[in-house]
């Protein structure tokens, strides 16, 4: 999909995910006990259909937000932005770099989220956040600049 990095809030950024393949569960609600942080108000992406929408299009719909929730909040840019929307009930995000994490890339290599922002040239890592920001972004949340803000 493609994506204009580095990708920082508020933005529009377009954003293909698949279908769910299999019919959603009911999310649980978030116990008590847990603080689920506010939806950046100000985030928006592109859906499949090419419109822009914002974190309340995951959850408006009583009917299809189990599907959109399924659909999108697996896009780490979104779940990032979008706590409330996708029920997201962990301890929130404090939005840094995994020290540890390490991922493929296409040419075979393994590369960890110092390298999206580690060569001179900006177009470069530009290239390299649009690429694999989105499958990465998670764990790379500050390198790939989808912290909200």
């Amino acid at each position: 999909a493609p994506v204009t990095a580095p990708v920082i809030a508020p933005v529009t950024i377009p954003v293909t995910a698949a279908p769910a393949a299999t019919p959603p569960v009911a999310p649980t609600p978030c116990p008590t006990e847990i603080t689920v942080a506010p939806d950046i108000t100000t985030f928006t992406f592109v859906n499949n259909n090419g419109k822009t929408q914002s974190c309340n299009f995951i959850s408006q719909n009583d009917k299809k937000a189990a599907i959109r929730r399924a659909t999108w909040c697996g896009v780490a840019v979104i779940k990032l932005n979008c706590p409330t929307a996708c029920q997201v009930c962990e301890t929130p995000v404090d939005c840094a770099d995994s020290a540890t994490h390490t991922f493929l890339l296409e040419n075979g290599k393994t590369a960890n989220c110092l390298w999206f922002n580690k060569n001179k040239n900006e177009s470069t890592n530009t290239e390299r956040k649009a690429k694999y920001c989105l499958r990465e972004g998670e764990k790379c949340p500050v390198a790939c600049s989808i912290c909200p803000t």
